[in-house]
């Protein structure tokens, strides 16, 4: 996330000046400073931005027509509108034409970082889904074979096959609902192999931790963090590192864990207990439930913030009984799985 494009276009140097020394100090890398508006306009079809910042009023070119320009481009930027006065008409005005955000100057750091990550969140789901529609294309000829374990020949479970391979190489998390059963964590394995992610792909069941277990569990502790900890623990979030956590039966986690957890999607940090370094986490949350948590959310058992985070993507997986095309063929995996192993003992396979 960091690796993408991040352009600011103020036709004041010591604006300018003043970004760059913020995205240095947040370890941003990859950018590019304009105080010449027609110079990027000029650079535009060379450069990909994840975000950009326009200063509404600039000689030559005002910002609002860059961004009409940008956004007809159907390119994926963020687009945030910078103005040294607030008005409320050219903020609606630039929204509509495709702005992310407006926002009035001066801006502070916090609100800075803020902007900049929730803008490169925005372009990598407009860049997964560019893929995923590419994706969707795809003949059934063509299926990935980290799903050809997933015994199926239903259409609807063939799709879901092509859009979790779309999304398989981005960050964002993944929420995966059906019944118990129906092969979740099958699923989020199969998503897991297919993004090429070097690291682990680490299992854990949160409805069955307290909440000290659940802190203890993901975020790990440090030597003499409380009684009997004589050394430090690495928690599952830290195993799960360049790779994919599975955070199964999310829908029974208890509302101190469901905070802690949000606490990680926000920030993509943890601070494990007994520390006060807090740690970023590169592993992918995949999360799945057999629980309507719309329904929880409705009855104030799970936290309205906590499930858009979760389900950036979603898939629901069909029960056995909606894809009855598939029974024949389970009955036979399965009776070659039995023929293959130690009981070969003869059995009548009905016509």
């Amino acid at each position: 996330m960091k690796n993408d494009l991040i352009v600011i276009v103020d036709d004041e140097l010591e604006i300018t000046s003043s970004y760059e020394i913020l995205m240095r100090r947040e370890g941003f890398k990859n950018y590019a400073l304009y105080n010449d508006p027609l110079k990027f306009m000029e650079d535009l079809p060379d450069l990909n931005p994840a975000v950009l910042f326009l200063y509404l009023r600039m000689p030559g070119i005002e910002g609002e027509d860059i961004l009409q320009t940008v956004s007809s481009e159907k390119m994926n930027t963020s687009i945030f509108i910078v103005s040294g006065t607030e008005d409320v008409e050219t903020a609606v005005r630039c929204i509509k034409k495709g702005a992310l955000d407006y926002l009035v100057k001066p801006i502070d750091r916090s609100r800075f970082q803020t902007a900049i990550m929730k803008g490169l969140e925005v372009y990598g789901v407009k860049a997964e889904l560019d893929v995923v529609k590419a994706c969707l294309t795809k003949s059934s000829s063509q299926q990935n074979a980290n799903f050809k374990h997933i015994i199926t020949r239903n259409s609807e479970m063939m799709s879901l096959f092509g859009y979790l391979e779309a999304i398989s190489e981005g960050n964002s998390s993944v929420l995966i609902t059906g019944e118990t059963g129906t092969g979740k964590e099958l699923f989020a394995e199969a998503l897991h192999k297919s993004s090429g992610r070097k690291g682990e792909f680490v299992t854990v069941n949160v409805s069955a931790l307290e909440e000290n277990m659940f802190n203890d569990t993901l975020f790990g502790h440090v030597k003499g963090a409380f009684t009997g900890a004589d050394k430090e623990r690495k928690g599952l979030l830290a195993t799960a590192a360049g790779g994919t956590i599975f955070l199964d039966e999310i829908g029974d986690m208890a509302e101190a864990s469901q905070i802690k957890l949000l606490r990680v999607l926000q920030n993509m940090e943890f601070l494990p207990i007994g520390s006060d370094k807090l740690y970023k986490t590169t592993a992918r949350i995949i999360a799945a439930t057999n629980a309507d948590l719309e329904k929880k959310v409705k009855e104030g058992l799970f936290r309205r913030d906590l499930y858009y985070r979760l389900k950036v993507h979603s898939v629901n997986i069909l029960p056995l009984r909606e894809r009855k095309e598939d029974i024949e063929l389970l009955f036979y995996h399965f009776y070659e799985k039995f023929m293959n192993g130690d009981n070969k003992e003869s059995i009548n396979v009905p016509d």
